[in-house]
């Protein structure tokens, strides 16, 4: 936030909230209406300065449905 000659940097949370909402998210399961712990979405993206950029965008297709389709996470 600019006010006049100052620029304040302020937070848009506190410390202790996140805290909090960690341990509340951990410790609450998520209901089957509930959406808390499902991925929405996913965006993979390759830098055209890659060498092989569609090689590594099909690299990363993987691990996402690597990761996806396992039980540990």
């Amino acid at each position: 936030i600019t006010a006049g000659d100052y620029d304040l940097n302020i937070s848009a949370t506190t410390p202790w909230f996140e805290s909090y909402r960690e341990t509340f998210l951990q410790s609450m399961p998520a209901s089957d209406h509930e959406f808390l712990n499902h991925y929405l979405a996913c965006m993979l993206v390759a830098s055209s300065s890659e060498a092989e950029p569609v090689e590594q965008f099909s690299k990363l297709s993987q691990e996402q449905h690597r990761i996806q389709h396992n039980s540990d996470y």
